[in-house]
């Protein structure tokens, strides 16, 4: 009996799942912008390019709409079911984004490979696709025609990145000196506040002092910097307080540049009052040696490092 009703479970999975009967109807018309159905993430939808009519089979191109609220990955399961109409030839859509710029989208991307991949399908086999949005917005998908017109359907999944995390952090800690060298580092835990200052009150009065940090990074991602200053640190120090950020294993850690956590543009590794936060990609596991310097005055600052698995972040 405990069979039987395993068996019925992995059933009910593979409908639930597998068959289109599940999947939701396009909705015509839906051939413009101002007209394309609006889509969630996990949405299933089913629908077809070409239109029967009285005179004849006639082009149609089915566009949806998705909104997000941060940058993240868009990933793509898409079907081409059969050929609709008797034009001779291979059933194929192509899936765009026709807001690229908006939303600063990458290149479509093969899963497996990472490598750049055409976002044509042309198999009664489900083939998956990925691609970067750095930009939250509406990403308004077009789905036409390739070679034949045919029926389709497509899955869609959408990851955000850059979403706090609905668990509060816990309370800052003081940065313990010291830490002005990388062997002497102070490891701090991913998400943890800590409070500390650029500069140091030596015997001949102020001197500069530079602070050390090792993060553990679990695996490849996307890590964001937030560091708040909160005010001058030496009477004497003229100038804005401001801090350099620098990562002293660059080349074993981390690829490209640093960008705003939102908008994936480059920026300055430096920060004064008011930055929100800094992201860089990290492709590799290990301990993120991260050295915070001053730039124009001594400041007291917070620190706190989020990770995030992203892969597809450049």
């Amino acid at each position: 009996m405990r069979f039987f009703y395993i068996i019925l479970n992995l059933l009910f999975i593979f409908f639930l799942f597998l068959h289109p009967v599940f999947a939701r109807l396009e909705e015509e018309p839906n051939n413009t912008k101002k007209e394309s159905n609006t889509i969630n993430s996990g949405d299933t939808i089913s629908g077809h390019t070409g239109m029967e009519t009285s005179y004849g089979l006639m082009g149609d191109i089915d566009i949806f709409c998705l909104t997000v609220k941060y940058p993240g990955k868009l990933t793509i399961y898409a079907t081409v079911e059969k050929k609709f109409g008797s034009s001779s030839g291979n059933p194929s859509i192509k899936i765009d984004i026709l807001n690229p710029d908006v939303v600063k989208a990458g290149e479509w991307k093969d899963p497996v490979t990472g490598k750049k991949a055409s976002p044509v399908y042309n198999s009664d086999k489900t083939i998956k696709r990925i691609i970067a949005i750095r930009k939250p917005g509406k990403i308004y998908l077009k789905v036409d025609r390739y070679e034949v017109d045919a029926y389709y359907t497509f899955k869609v999944f959408y990851e955000d990145m850059g979403k706090p995390e609905s668990k509060p952090l816990p309370s800052a800690i003081q940065e313990i000196e010291p830490n002005d060298r990388i062997n002497q580092a102070m490891s701090l835990p991913l998400r943890q506040p800590v409070t500390g200052h650029t500069g140091n009150m030596g015997k001949y009065g102020l001197e500069g002092n530079s602070d050390y940090y090792a993060v553990e990074i679990p695996y490849p991602g996307k890590v964001t910097v937030f560091l708040t200053i909160e005010g001058i640190y030496g009477q004497e120090e003229k100038g804005e307080p401001s801090i350099k950020i620098s990562i002293v294993n660059e080349k074993e850690m981390v690829s490209g540049s640093w960008k705003d956590p939102y908008t994936g543009e480059d920026v300055s590794s430096i920060f004064y009052k008011g930055n929100k936060g800094k992201s860089i990609f990290v492709k590799s596991s290990g301990k993120l040696f991260l050295r915070l310097d001053r730039y124009e005055a001594n400041a007291k600052y917070t620190l706190i490092v989020i990770f995030y698995e992203f892969n597809e972040y450049q």
